[in-house]
């Protein structure tokens, strides 16, 4: 039995154009969508007595500048991504 409907989300705005602007508009869109709620539940932890100084991300976009600025923008929060060591095959 669910205690809440189940989630739903739209991401308004936005053609269905297959250029690269559009496929970055997109990337960026979700990435928001996920820091906002990564805000939330923040927040709902805040509210519980959890003391939330930073988020650690890991993975290959973790890695990236730009993904990191925008979580840390829309969350609230410093995102940090420990360094990933370089494989050569």
């Amino acid at each position: 039995m669910w205690l809440w409907p189940p989630a739903r989300a739209a991401i308004t705005g936005l053609g269905v154009e297959r250029d690269l602007d559009s496929l970055v508009a997109l990337y960026v869109a979700g990435l928001c969508g996920i820091g906002y709620g990564l805000r939330q539940i923040i927040e709902a932890m805040a509210k519980a007595g959890a003391d939330i100084q930073q988020i650690i991300i890991s993975g290959g976009a973790g890695q990236h500048d730009l993904t990191r600025q925008i979580l840390a923008d829309t969350s609230g929060k410093p995102v940090i991504a420990p360094e990933q060591p370089k494989l050569c095959f």
